[in-house]
């Protein structure tokens, strides 16, 4: 197996790590979300063939277009990300996923796994570690709700000027905008779906993600530790885009308002769900599955090798001083 540097029991590294792999998953993810949003929100494209319905997007977007909705999500990206790879170090502690044994006395040869001690510090990270997910996903959520404004502009305002990317300033302006036309249920719509959503795609990334790649670390892959993050990331982000899709789908169709009306405002998640089913079919709630695959396998890859890489980095500058 590459050889890997010992683990230091430095949180703050695997957070810097994270932040720096989920910015470059998602500046390449950008387009791809830009694709799935108007699959399940429009019903014109959603009729379309898969191949079709893409050279529609990318012929009404243009090039330009398909980074629209990239500042936002940066924006929430960021403090997520922190969340999510604290947790999962945590995670991985308590599951004797990671040897905490000091450096000085790490050694090459192979030893029997010791049984995983848990530090207070540890256990409340785990206690506390879904509530701050739920801060995390209602820290996203405003900005998600910008996001697919700036992607849906083209289609809402055919032949008109499109908006480029806009600056920070402009993304809390649109916040500021949306609070005071539709109040706090407008800032936080689709909340529910958008948390279900999000605690089922990271809970099963990661056993993926672990599961994976420690099959891969018993073939000869197992040499080529970049090889094995890539594999595992892709295969973790495939697998779970699939299945927290439904999420996704019901979470846009609230955010864009696809059933709001003067009588309902702010359907609910259920509403919204038996709404798609009797529209679309049950088969309407995985709509998007295609792109959401095709850009979380890969961004899945990019994450946890950037990740892994720059976790390694640092923690190398840190024992050279």
């Amino acid at each position: 197996m590459a050889a890997e540097a010992a683990p230091s029991g430095r949180w703050w590294p695997h957070v810097l790590a994270g932040v720096a792999g989920r910015v470059a998953a998602e500046t390449f993810v950008s387009p791809f979300n830009l694709l799935k949003v108007r699959l399940q929100y429009d019903y014109a494209i959603m009729r379309l063939p898969l191949p079709l319905a893409i050279y529609t997007v990318l012929r009404e977007e243009g090039v330009r277009g398909a980074w629209r909705g990239l500042p936002p999500r940066l924006i929430w990206s960021a403090p997520l990300a922190a969340a999510t790879f604290t947790y999962y170090q945590s995670l991985k502690r308590a599951t004797g996923g990671c040897d905490e044994a000091p450096r000085e006395e790490a050694r090459e040869e192979v030893r029997a796994p010791q049984p995983s001690t848990l530090s207070r510090d540890q256990i409340r990270t785990l206690v506390l570690g879904p509530a701050v997910m739920a801060l995390s996903v209602g820290l996203r959520t405003p900005f998600d709700i910008v996001e697919q404004q700036l992607q849906l502009s083209a289609l809402r305002n055919p032949g008109g000027p499109q908006l480029g990317p806009p600056t920070p300033a402009e993304v809390m302006q649109r916040i500021r905008t949306v609070w005071q036309q539709e109040g706090y249920r407008g800032v936080w719509r689709g909340y529910p779906a958008a948390f279900l959503g999000i605690f089922t795609y990271v809970a099963g990334y990661f056993v993926v993600y672990e599961a994976a790649r420690r099959s891969i670390e018993k073939t000869p892959l197992s040499n080529y530790s970049t090889a094995t993050h890539l594999i595992a990331g892709g295969i973790g982000g495939g697998t779970t885009a699939a299945l927290s899709t439904p999420f996704d789908t019901i979470k846009v169709r609230m955010q864009t308002k696809v059933y709001a009306s003067v009588a309902d405002p702010f359907p609910s998640m259920a509403t919204v769900a038996r709404a798609t089913v009797r529209d679309a079919g049950v088969q309407g709630l995985w709509r998007g599955v295609l792109a959401r695959i095709a850009s979380n396998a890969p961004s899945g890859a990019i994450m946890f090798a950037v990740y892994e890489a720059g976790h390694r980095w640092i923690e190398a500058r840190l024992d050279a001083k």
